[in-house]
């Protein structure tokens, strides 16, 4: 074996290596304030943004995995996600520069709901985003918001109901 010369790499990272942050808003569909209090007869839907900062964003692929956890006190929770993985995209670079990511999670109308002889049913709504490298593995990167809590409560039949005097 011959004799090599060895060298080593300098690694220079500027502050931040890498930063994010996340946010979320509640709404019912169509509308734009947010929502505590939602009728199960609506639809309502979950808008996500988060960002990335820092020297490494640019090095980073791969995909994004994207839940809503609606977790009712006394029933199992329940998990939705948008349809497919949603893809890293190293370039993507906004005027602050950083990666902005957004997706909206829609909710069908019944998908929470009072059981019957309950007035109302109230549930706590987590945001996860978690990152999948190209190899499906799960990385480093996760972030959260912890949403508050939402009372669901039937309408009853709103063609029909009447006020009390």
């Amino acid at each position: 074996m011959k004799d090599q010369l060895r060298g080593v790499f300098e690694v220079e990272l500027p502050d931040p290596p890498l930063e994010g942050r996340i946010e979320a808003s509640i709404h019912e569909v169509g509308e734009t304030t947010e929502a505590r209090i939602i009728g199960v007869e609506d639809a309502w839907e979950v808008d996500i943004d988060w960002y990335l900062w820092g020297a490494l964003r640019r090095f980073i692929c791969g995909w994004w995995c994207v839940q809503v956890i609606i977790d009712c006190m006394c029933d199992p929770c329940v998990v939705l996600q948008p349809d497919g993985r949603i893809p890293l995209d190293p370039c993507l670079v906004d005027e602050n520069g950083q990666a902005h990511y957004h997706t909206t999670i829609y909710v069908p109308a019944g998908k929470v709901h009072p059981e019957p002889g309950e007035c109302a049913e109230v549930c706590k709504v987590v945001i996860v985003v978690t990152y999948q490298d190209l190899c499906d593995r799960p990385g480093p990167i996760a972030g959260m918001v912890v949403g508050p809590l939402i009372q669901f409560y039937s309408e009853g039949d709103k063609a029909t109901s009447t006020p009390t005097p």
